[in-house]
């Protein structure tokens, strides 16, 4: 594996993470961080990235029977990106049915009397 390029990645996509979440906490909303999907989308990458950066950084300089007996605890940061990418889902807007069906036909009024 190219284990400097998977870090450059790694540091790049964490580095906006981070500033996400500055932009996030600097406004002012009157809904809470919870309830925003794309919180719980970036705390599961963030959480992904930090459980395997050191593996995949390393895969290149350890021997392969360490590699073998602790690459297994590289799957917890996948769990757990899963389940908050699953709270995501299920903080994301439901929509229900069109409330006037007026308003979603994207025909001109040709009606000129």
């Amino acid at each position: 594996m190219d284990s400097f390029e998977i870090a450059f990645e790694t540091l790049a996509i964490i580095s906006m993470i981070i500033y996400f979440f500055y932009l996030r906490f600097t406004q002012v909303d009157e809904q809470y961080l919870y309830q925003n999907p794309n919180f719980w989308l970036m705390t599961g990458m963030l959480v992904y990235l930090g459980f395997t950066f050191f593996f995949n950084i390393l895969v290149n300089h350890v021997d392969k029977e360490v590699i073998k007996n602790y690459y297994h605890y590289s799957y917890l940061g996948d769990i757990v990106k899963n389940i908050l990418f699953a709270v995501a889902l299920f903080y994301m807007p439901r929509r229900s049915g069109p409330e006037n069906p007026a308003k979603t036909f994207n025909a001109p009024n040709l009606d000129l009397i």
